[in-house]
């Protein structure tokens, strides 16, 4: 049973998806709740559905982000292998899968949750993500590796992901806005949206100095 909180908190997030990510909307089935939106990669073109599963008790208690389109997502290469066997992953920013299957985004660290982040970020987060996985299928890098490379971009050039290695395609965000509302002040730069802290084996990816 959804108390007022929860309710309230969803409008909230109902308001703030329609005005910054019109793709996700809020849906609700007898035994689930979540916000569910499609993104288009500007790195190789795939289309992705990201699922962002709600408790009973949020926002206290994140929520889990899930790939729900594709339901297997094979990797760089020809042997055939699925991101879905990796399971928790430092490498790919995975946590365990879902009982179905489903690969799940490591984007928040549990104990560091609080009621103050939004599904918004969340979801900034996991279309992020994507970019990151096709630039894995285009060049065969680690998404960790990938995001290593951003960051250097962000630190040796004006803080937009640019192409450093040969093979790496520039990824385009710049229709997405940011809205410091939702964070913090000042403006966060995209690698403030790139800090993923696995669920079993946690590390801190450094922002700037």
């Amino acid at each position: 049973m959804q108390t007022n909180n929860f309710k309230n908190r969803v409008q909230i997030e109902k308001t703030i998806f329609s005005k910054e990510l019109r793709q996700f909307k809020y849906i609700r089935t007898a035994n689930e709740r979540f916000f569910q939106g499609i993104h288009k990669t500007s790195a190789r073109g795939n289309r992705y559905e990201l699922k962002i599963m709600l408790e009973e008790n949020y926002p206290d208690k994140m929520p889990r982000m899930y790939v729900s389109s594709p339901k297997t997502l094979w990797m760089h290469g020809k042997n055939r292998i699925s991101l879905n066997s990796e399971g928790t992953s430092h490498r790919y920013h995975t946590n365990s899968n879902s009982p179905e299957g489903y690969v799940q985004i490591c984007h928040y660290n549990s104990e560091t949750w609080h009621a103050a982040k939004t599904c918004t970020a969340i979801a900034f987060k996991g279309i992020i993500w994507c970019e990151a996985f096709d630039t894995h299928l285009n060049t065969g890098l680690t998404i960790a590796q990938i995001i290593e490379n951003w960051e250097k971009c962000q630190e040796e050039n004006t803080g937009d992901f640019i192409r450093l290695f040969k093979d790496t395609p520039r990824i385009d965000l710049s229709k997405i806005k940011l809205p410091d509302s939702l964070f913090r002040n000042p403006r966060p730069k995209y690698l403030d949206f790139l800090s993923f802290e696995p669920e079993k084996k946690p590390f801190v990816f450094k922002i700037g100095k």
